[in-house]
């Protein structure tokens, strides 16, 4: 019953919280994707589960590596990494989930551990910019120090 009363706790925070940001509409340029992200109770096992759903601006899905593409090119393109290596990085880590946690805590598209994500200043290891721009400054760095084979390896 605790078990319960505390799980509709978190829901109800989490659902006004959500509709307290809804409030506040944030402009977005036309053609944009969106990520939405919801979290519910697995009614299994009662534990949250968080979702991760891209929707263009007219609300129809978008294939997350589509919706993700455009970050992947921009990020490598600042750290003058081929896109095509943080497209791997990104589909054997997570397969392009962005709600994705390992069983040892990395999180995110890029699977960023909680240390790693500080050292980069991510606020929200869940949001695809961060995460994806986070996770190519710290494969840039291994790449600085390593051959590309050992910096793969490594990350």
């Amino acid at each position: 019953m605790r078990l319960y009363n505390v799980l509709n706790i978190m829901l109800s925070f989490c659902c006004s919280w959500s509709v307290s940001r809804a409030a506040e509409p944030e402009p977005s340029p036309r053609g944009a994707v969106q990520a939405v992200s919801t979290v519910r109770a697995d009614p299994r096992t009662g534990k949250l589960v968080r979702t991760t759903v891209f929707r263009s601006a007219q609300g129809r899905p978008v294939p997350p590596e589509q919706a993700v593409r455009p970050l992947v090119e921009q990020a490598a393109r600042e750290h003058d990494l081929d896109p095509a290596l943080v497209d791997a990085v990104i589909r054997v880590e997570s397969g392009y989930d962005p709600a994705a946690v390992s069983p040892k805590g990395a999180a995110g598209l890029m699977q960023l551990m909680p240390a790693t994500a500080r050292e980069y200043g991510v606020r929200n290891a869940y949001d695809p910019a961060e995460n994806i721009n986070a996770g190519v400054k710290h494969l840039r760095s291994l790449l600085n120090r390593f051959d590309v084979q050992l910096a793969v390896a490594a990350y």
